[in-house]
Formats: structure tokens, sequence, C-alpha cells
């Protein structure tokens, strides 16, 4: 029965037409950059996500465009590469950007937040918000789609998995 209301609730947040919406991209795939320092590296060194491999990546700059991008070449990524769905692309939120994600802005942010729900649905990606920027912005667990799964610290998360290994995009 939870996980009916789960998958309920959900799909009040995701429009059913966005979860049909899941063609490979025509598009050529973007370079994936994968850092460890958070500087970018050569062209020569470029390296494409591996199947197998752990990845998260990392929001910088807190804006909807960086996000955006984020999600698309991750998205992209997967699908060319043959991604394995029990290791999503980690995506800690810990700045500005989460405001994207309230209710109360659903409707300026509808492709933004579809999309997240959608890739997160199919185990792209797995978005985690920063409690901590929740708790200095007044912002409560309610205020966000239920897709969206919380740390204490983002920026301390990103740290534990980069510990973990996995590389950053």
């Amino acid at each position: 029965m939870t996980a009916r209301l789960f998958l309920f609730s959900t799909l009040l947040w995701v429009p059913l037409w966005s979860l049909a919406d899941i063609r490979p991209v025509a598009q050529p795939i973007p370079d994936v950059v994968v850092e460890s320092s958070g500087m970018p590296l050569p062209q020569s060194q470029m390296a494409v996500i591996q199947s197998g491999d752990r990845y998260q990546g990392l929001v910088n700059l807190h804006t909807r465009e960086e996000l955006q991008d984020i999600l698309q070449r991750a998205d992209r990524a997967a699908q060319a590469s043959g991604y394995q769905a029990d290791k999503p692309v980690a995506l800690i939120l810990h700045g500005d950007e989460i405001a994207l994600f309230l209710r109360g802005r659903y409707r300026d942010n509808k492709a933004l937040v579809d999309m997240a729900a959608r890739l997160d649905a199919f185990n792209v990606v797995d978005v985690k918000v920063c409690e901590r920027w929740m708790a200095e912005h007044d912002v409560s667990r309610d205020e966000l789609p239920p897709f969206l799964e919380t740390v204490p610290d983002g920026p301390a998360e990103v740290l534990r998995l980069q510990g973990e290994g996995y590389a950053s995009f």
C-alpha cells in the first residue's frame, strides 16, 4: 500500500506524458569531462562515461542553466553508453538551485523539474538536496517534490562521494 501511495504521489508531480518521452536524443554526445579536482581536463584527457563507473554531476554555479546542462549531459551519456540503471549519476544540490524545485515555483520551472523527475524515476540520476541549505532558507521537506531525497550537508556529501571513488563531471 505504501509503495502504491508513493507511486501515486510521485505521478502527481510528473505528468504521464513526460514519463513516456524516453526516446534517444538525436544530437551528438557532448564531451563529458571527468575531473577529480574541480578543474576541467584538457581535451585529450576527456573521458566518456563508461558502464560500471560511478559519477556525480558537480553543481558549482547553482543556476538553472547549469543544472539543466548537467541533467541533459547525464541523460545523453547514459543513453549512448548503455549506462547501468543500478548506478545512477549522483547529483547533490546544495545551493540556490534547490529553490527551482519549490512547489510554488513549479509552473516557472516545469520543464526542469519534470526532466529531473523522469531521470530520477528511470534511475539515470539520483538527486539529493542539502538539509542545511533548506534550514537556512526556511524550506520544509513538504515544499519539495517527493522524488528528491535529502542529505544533512550537501558539500560534505559531495566530498564523501569523491572519497568513495565517484568521478565528477
